[in-house]
C-alpha cells in the first residue's frame, strides 16, 4: 500500500512539473533578449467605443498610451484594448518569433505589423478555429526580423460581458507548439475518457449523488478545457457560438451541480433553512446568468455592461456559495463523524483557494501570469480525482454493510429453519411418545379387561363378540406403534441414517417379496449429517417409497444418498408408472411431493421430479451440507 502511495504520488508530481514545464520552457533562453524588449517596451491604450482601427491608433501620439505589463490583466472591461511593443533584432542572421498571447478564450483578437502592412491577423473566439494561423491553445502570431531591423507591432484584444486578461512573450519560432496542442489534448481527452467511465457509472447505480457529480465533473473538465484554450474546436472547428460561451456556461453549470451534489452527499435539506435559502439564490443567479448569456450571445438585446456586471456579481457569489459549503459539512461531520464527509469538508475547503484565485483573476486584481491558467487546471483536476475516490469509498462502505446485512439475515434465517425444523422434530417426539406410553397403554388395559371377561362368559354368541372386539384393538394397537414409530422411529434415534435407511429397505422387501430395492451411499456420508438433515432425508426417502408403493405399481427402487459438491443429494429412481410432477406437487392430496417440496425450501435445497424416458420416476432431492 505505501509502495502504490509513493508511486501515486510521483505521478502526480510529474503531471504537475509537466504543466508547469509547459509553461516555463516557453521563454527559453534563445529568445531573452526579445522577451526583455517586449518588457521594457509594451504599451496599452483604452478604446473605448471600441471602433478604432490601426492607422488610428499608430497615429497616436505616445503620451495616449499608458505603460503595460506582459502580464496585463484588464478584468471587467467593454472596451476594446490595444497593446503597443517594439522589438529590435540584435541577432546577427534573421530571426523567427512567435509572439504568444496566453489565453485561448478571447472574443476578439488582430495582429498588425507596421513593417508590413499586409501582415495582419484577425483570430480569437469570434472567428473559426479553423482561421487560426496557428492550432494551438493559445493564440500564436509569427514574425520575422532582419538583422539589427525594428517592428512596431499592435494588439487589439477584446472581450465583452466577461473579463479580458493578455498575458503576452515570445517564443522561438521553431517552437514545437503542435506537440504541447497534442499534448494537452491527450491530457483532456484522458479527463473525458473518466467522465464516460463516470457515466457509465450513473447509468448503473443511478443515484442522484452520482449523476450531480457526472455533470459537475463533466462541466469542469470542459470548463477547463476551455480555460485552456481547447473546447470543442476538433470536432467542430467552425462553430464559433460554443467556442465563445462554453467557459461561461459550463463555470455556472458546474457551481449549480456542485451545491446539488453537496447537498445530497450530506443530504440536508431542512436543517439550516437560512443557508439553504442562500444556495437556492445562487443556484438560481447561475441559472439566471446561463440564460442571460444564450440571449445575450443569441441576439444581442442586453447591453454590455448590464451584461458584465451581472457576471461579476455571479463571481463573487462562487467562494461565499462555496463557503456555505463548507459550514454545513462541518456542521454535518460534527453529527456523523463520517470520514467521507470529512475528506469532502476539507476538499471543498481548499476550493476556495481557487475560486477566490479565480475571481481575483478576473477582476483584475492579480497579474495574468501564463503558468495561472496551467495551476487552476491542476488543481481543479485533483479536485475531482479527490471526490472521485470520496465517493467510491462511499458506495464501498454501502456495499460492505449491505453485504453485512444480508449474511445476519442468512444466519437469522438459518436459525429460524433450524428452530422450525427442531419444533416439528420434538413435537412429534412428543406425540409418538403420548401415542406410545398413553394409548397404547389404555388399549392394552382394555383388551386385557375383554381377555377376562371372554374368559368369565359363558355364552358362545357373547364370546364370539369379544373375539372380535380383542381382533379390532389389537389392529388399533398395531395401527398406534406403526404410526408412533414413523413420527420418531427408534431406528433412527439410536444409529445412523444408512443404517435405518436399510432397515426400511429390509422391512419393505420382508412384505412384498416381489419388490427389489437397491441402496447406495458414500462411505463417509453419515460423518456430515446434522440432526435435522439426518431426520428429514429419512421422512423424504419415506414418503417416496410409500408414494411408489401405492399409485407407481413399480418392481424395482433405486436409492442413491451421496456427496455433490458442498451438498447432500438424495436420488429415489423407479421404473413405476409415470406421472406429471407439476399437477402431482399442486393436487389437493400432495401424495407427499407438496411436503417434500416445502421441506426443500425451508432447508435451502432444491427438489427435482424427472421422468425417465424408458419409464418411470427419478426424485432428486439436494440440500447444503451447512444447512
Amino acid at each position: 500500500m505505501t509502495m502504490f502511495k509513493i508511486k501515486f504520488n510521483l505521478r502526480i508530481s510529474h503531471i504537475f512539473l509537466f504543466s508547469i514545464y509547459s509553461i516555463m520552457a516557453l521563454s527559453s533562453d534563445s529568445v531573452s533578449w526579445a522577451n526583455d524588449q517586449l518588457k521594457q517596451s509594451i504599451m496599452i491604450y483604452e478604446d473605448i467605443s471600441g471602433n478604432k482601427n490601426v492607422s488610428d491608433i499608430s497615429s497616436l501620439d505616445q503620451s495616449a498610451f499608458k505603460k503595460g505589463t506582459i502580464h496585463q490583466n484588464f478584468g471587467f472591461t467593454t472596451s476594446a484594448w490595444w497593446i503597443k511593443f517594439e522589438l529590435i533584432n540584435i541577432q546577427p542572421n534573421v530571426t523567427s518569433l512567435l509572439v504568444d498571447l496566453a489565453n485561448g478564450h478571447i472574443h476578439d483578437v488582430q495582429f498588425y505589423n507596421l513593417q508590413d502592412p499586409t501582415h495582419y491577423i484577425y483570430t480569437g473566439n469570434r472567428y473559426s478555429f479553423s482561421s487560426r494561423p496557428m492550432k494551438s491553445t493559445e493564440y500564436l502570431f509569427p514574425i520575422k526580423l532582419m538583422p539589427q531591423e525594428a517592428g512596431t507591432y499592435y494588439l487589439r484584444v477584446e472581450k465583452k460581458g466577461a473579463e479580458l486578461n493578455a498575458p503576452l512573450q515570445i517564443l522561438p519560432g521553431d517552437y514545437d507548439y503542435v506537440s504541447e496542442f497534442n499534448r494537452w489534448n491527450l491530457f483532456f481527452g484522458s479527463a473525458f475518457l473518466y467522465i464516460l467511465i463516470l457515466l457509465i457509472t450513473a447509468l448503473i447505480i443511478r443515484t442522484k449523488v452520482i449523476l450531480y457529480y457526472f455533470i459537475y465533473a463533466s462541466c469542469l473538465c470542459i470548463y477547463m478545457a476551455s480555460f485552456k484554450g481547447i473546447t470543442f474546436s476538433a470536432f467542430w472547428p467552425n462553430a464559433t457560438w460554443i467556442q465563445i460561451n462554453v467557459l461561461e456556461l459550463t463555470k455556472h453549470l458546474a457551481n449549480i451541480f456542485y451545491i446539488l451534489f453537496i447537498l445530497k452527499f450530506i443530504g440536508w435539506n431542512s436543517i439550516n433553512r437560512k443557508i439553504n435559502l442562500f444556495l437556492k439564490f445562487c443556484m438560481i443567479l447561475c441559472g439566471l446568468n446561463i440564460l442571460c448569456r444564450l440571449i445575450y450571445s443569441v441576439t444581442g438585446w442586453i447591453p454590455d455592461a448590464f451584461m458584465m456586471r451581472f457576471v461579476q456579481s455571479t463571481a463573487i457569489l462562487l467562494p461565499i456559495a462555496d463557503g456555505c459549503l463548507v459550514f454545513l459539512l462541518y456542521q454535518s461531520w460534527r453529527v456523523t463523524k463520517k470520514s467521507e464527509v470529512l475528506w469532502l469538508l476539507l476538499i471543498t475547503t481548499a476550493l476556495i483557494i481557487p475560486l477566490i484565485f479565480l475571481v481575483s483573476l478576473h477582476f483584475g486584481w492579480i497579474a495574468a501570469l501564463p503558468i495561472y491558467p496551467n495551476l487552476l487546471v491542476i488543481m481543479f483536476l485533483f479536485e475531482i480525482i479527490c471526490i472521485s475516490v470520496i465517493i467510491i469509498y462511499r458506495y464501498y462502505e454501502l456495499y460492505t454493510k449491505e453485504i453485512n446485512h444480508l449474511r445476519e439475515i442468512t444466519i437469522l434465517r438459518k436459525k429460524a429453519v433450524e428452530n422450525i425444523l427442531l419444533g416439528q422434530e420434538e413435537e412429534r417426539i412428543r406425540i409418538a411418545k403420548d401415542l406410545h406410553d398413553g394409548i397404547s397403554l389404555s388399549l392394552a388395559n382394555i383388551r386385557m379387561r375383554l381377555s377376562s371377561l371372554e374368559n368369565k362368559s359363558e355364552s358362545e354368541t357373547q364370546k364370539s363378540m369379544i373375539k372380535d372386539l380383542l381382533i379390532q384393538l389389537g389392529n388399533t394397537s398395531q395401527e398406534v406403534r406403526s404410526i408412533s414409530h414413523n413420527l420418531a422411529p427408534l431406528s433412527l434415534q439410536h444409529q445412523e441414517l444408512t443404517k435405518a435407511i436399510e432397515e426400511l429397505v429390509y422391512q419393505i422387501e420382508l412384505v412384498d417379496g416381489n419388490m427389489d430395492i437397491e441402496f447406495k451411499y458414500s462411505p463417509d456420508i453419515n460423518k456430515s449429517l446434522s440432526a435435522i438433515l439426518k431426520q428429514n432425508i429419512y421422512q423424504t426417502v419415506k414418503e417416496l417409497f410409500n408414494n411408489i408403493l401405492k399409485y407407481a405399481k413399480a418392481s424395482e427402487i433405486k436409492v442413491r444418498l451421496m456427496h455433490v459438491g458442498e451438498n447432500l443429494q438424495l436420488e429415489v429412481e423407479d421404473n413405476g408408472l409415470m406421472y406429471d410432477p407439476v399437477k402431482a406437487i399442486h393436487q389437493a392430496q400432495g401424495m407427499g411431493l407438496s411436503s417434500i417440496q416445502s421441506r426443500a425450501t425451508l432447508l435451502n435445497g432444491k427438489f427435482a421430479i424427472v421422468t425417465k424416458e424408458n419409464g418411470g420416476m427419478l426424485h432428486q432431492l439436494s440440500i447444503p451440507f451447512s444447512t
